[in-house]
């Protein structure tokens, strides 16, 4: 029981983090029509990082046999970047 309980945490962190990434790729991209080259690197480096964030978390879950939030957590973490960057017309 207290297993579950402490995985079930792992994937609400996970969504929130994949949350957060899709923040700071936002705001990466609301940062290109700056000249500061420098804040968007830091807003798709911290993106990464909550990226990062939510595919440990993702990969966990599948390791603990909770396949639902597991693979959305997964595929989440690794469509999401592109989508986003597509989506805003950066890529």
């Amino acid at each position: 029981m207290a297993k579950q309980f402490r995985v079930e945490y792992l994937i609400i962190t996970g969504w929130m983090c994949l949350l957060m990434s899709s923040a700071c790729e936002y705001m990466s991209t609301t940062e290109m029509d700056s000249s500061s080259v420098m804040a968007q690197a830091l807003w798709l480096f911290v993106a990464r990082f909550f990226g990062f964030g939510s595919f440990v978390a993702g990969a966990f879950s599948l390791f603990n046999q909770f396949w639902t939030n597991g693979t959305l957590l997964l595929i989440g973490s690794v469509a999401l970047p592109f989508v986003s960057l597509f989506f805003y017309g950066v890529l």
